[in-house]
């Protein structure tokens, strides 16, 4: 009620200018800055203000005929008009743009002159058509139509504006500095133009229009310095002050000769170009200013979200270097477990083969006491040379180096192996670890054969090596010792492979079933009903660690039987020749 109050008021007093500037024919106001006012407050307050609004322009439209002794009917048809007109605009604004509207885009200028035009196209025809029908106007519906739509267009784009801008500057306003500065381009404007068009302009009208570009320096100054409401107030000015000059014949636009629908179109087309430039202008450079803006944000977020990256990054590489170090710790972890497997598989072979290794040491230990209790006899009964006794000391050395040799492998065999590696003889490592297993194989009557070739030698782990030899060894003497005695052999070799080494051990035992073909390196897996079934497991590791790899070859005998077993490494892990 406030709202439609005020707006009433305002509308009345406005209007009063409006019809101040009356001209003939028709007595239509040639300006009319009530429709800008009206158009301008409903744009700015939004949908929420316009039934108010419009009632506030429909009664002071009313106060104001009446008051002036117009036909009741027309001030009716009129208040209509008017109040149609100023929703129409600000109802086309809303629909292009949204709610929120501001002349800070050059797109937004050109659809405001746009729905001035077209809304109070729409409004004047009713409007005109009941002043020639009730009026009885001496002229034609054209003309006053066309003069209706063009005095409020005028007021609509050289008003209407300031009312848009005008909450914006006060929400936020410019620095003091600033608002002088602007202030005095406007007085600047002011002064130009009315030397421009003023009683001090002489000439034809048609001379205006081209000498209006001399405020061009100006407006663009305005436009460049101030926000898109210091271009409004321009506008404004400039609207009012050729409207004057116009209506009340001052100046180059109140020249006689002219017929005042020529004086009017001149003027108009002046506000026109004015206004369309000056807006133009403020809506450009308001993009520019939003864009640095917009530019200055994205620089500063840019450079925060290169800060967080960076900090991410560091984040992300600390994390990764903690999970590299808690990967290399388990994979030490691991391979201590695996060493500890392997310890603990090569002592249960020990325990396993402890019987023969007994059998193996006790062979020299008793040639040992033999030759010894001989040379006691033959000393005593004084039979004994000095050749003799060295012959008999020669062969008990040598029967205790032997009983040494397998001490020391077994005892090899059983302790920890260190982490470091060097160079291996392959050869070598064979010949050392089938001793442990030569009493096994003599009592189930199996034969092996060890083809030994000079090969470069390896870098790896002597005990490891040692390990896997006798890991596969020991699965081929199983494997045969079931069978007849002319099956009941093993061979092995230790050769040259196309630059690397190859250690390869053939048996004639009954081969492989499918489920160990496919199972025989897993963990824990055996056929055989004493066993822990992590020998093979154990010898894929070793291998592996050397750069070598396993090759199985099951089933090469005509009968369907046999295994031969290839560990080969290549030439990447050799470390020179061994003669």
């Amino acid at each position: 009620m406030q709202l439609a109050a005020a707006m009433t008021v305002i509308y009345y007093l406005a209007a009063h200018i409006g019809l101040a500037l009356l001209a003939q024919p028709g007595g239509i106001a040639v300006f009319w800055p009530a429709s800008g006012i009206a158009a301008g407050a409903l744009i700015a307050l939004r949908r929420q203000a316009r039934l108010p609004i419009a009632a506030g322009v429909a009664v002071g439209t009313l106060i104001a005929n009446i008051e002036g002794r117009s036909d009741p009917r027309l001030a009716a048809i009129f208040a209509a008009c008017n109040a149609i007109e100023c929703v129409g605009v600000a109802a086309a604004i809303g629909w292009l743009f949204g709610p929120a509207f501001d002349f800070d885009r050059i797109t937004r200028v050109v659809g405001f002159i746009g729905a001035g035009l077209v809304a109070t196209a729409v409004a004047a025809f009713p409007a005109a058509l009941a002043l020639h029908v009730l009026a009885d106007a001496p002229v034609p519906l054209a003309l006053l139509w066309s003069t209706w739509m063009q005095s409020d267009a005028i007021g609509v784009l050289a008003v209407a504006p300031i009312v848009i801008t005008l909450p914006g500057l006060l929400r936020d306003p410019p620095p003091v500095a600033r608002l002088v500065e602007g202030i005095f381009l406007l007085i600047l404007l002011g002064a130009s133009a009315f030397y421009l068009f003023g009683p001090f302009s002489t000439g034809s009208v048609g001379r205006l229009v081209p000498l209006g570009s001399a405020l061009f320096p100006i407006l663009l100054w305005i436009a460049a310095r101030g926000p898109p409401a210091f271009g409004a107030a321009a506008a404004a000015v400039l609207g009012v002050l050729v409207v004057v000059c116009t209506i009340k014949g001052i100046g180059a636009l109140g020249d006689s000769r002219l017929t005042l629908d020529d004086r009017v179109r001149a003027a108009q087309l002046i506000i026109l170009i004015a206004t369309l430039c000056v807006l133009s202008l403020a809506a450009l450079f308001a993009e520019q200013r939003r864009a640095q803006r917009e530019l200055t944000l994205a620089v500063d977020e840019l450079r925060l979200l290169s800060s967080t990256l960076e900090e991410r990054v560091e984040e992300r590489s600390q994390a990764l270097v903690r999970v590299g170090q808690d990967r290399l710790a388990a994979e030490m972890k691991l391979a201590d477990y695996r060493n500890e497997l392997a310890h603990v598989q090569r002592v249960a072979t020990a325990g396993e083969l402890a019987t023969f290794i007994a059998h193996e040491v006790n062979q020299p230990l008793n040639a040992i006491s033999s030759t010894a209790a001989a040379c006691v006899r033959m000393s005593r009964s004084e039979r004994l040379s000095t050749d003799e006794l060295a012959q008999h000391l020669g062969d008990i050395a040598a029967q205790a180096q032997r009983a040494s040799d397998i001490i020391r492998q077994l005892r090899q065999l059983v302790r920890k192996e260190p982490r470091d590696k060097a160079a291996v003889d392959l050869g070598a490592v064979v010949e050392q670890t089938l001793p442990l297993v030569r009493s096994l194989a003599e009592r189930g009557g199996i034969e092996i054969a060890f083809e030994r070739q000079p090969v470069p030698a390896l870098s790896g782990n002597a005990i490891q090596l040692g390990q896997l030899v006798l890991n596969l060894v020991r699965n081929a003497l199983d494997a045969v010792a079931p069978l007849p005695d002319e099956r009941r052999r093993i061979g092995i070799k230790a050769v040259g492979d196309a630059g690397g080494v190859r250690l390869e051990i053939d048996d004639q035992g009954p081969g492989l079933t499918e489920e160990a073909r496919m199972r025989m390196f897993e963990p824990f897996f055996t056929e055989k009903k004493e066993g822990l079934g992590i020998g093979l497991s154990i010898c894929q590791t070793i291998a592996e660690a050397h750069g070598g790899k396993i090759e199985i070859e099951a089933g090469h005998l005509a009968d369907g039987g046999g295994t031969r077993v290839r560990v080969v490494f290549p030439a990447a892990t050799l470390v020179g020749d061994v003669e």
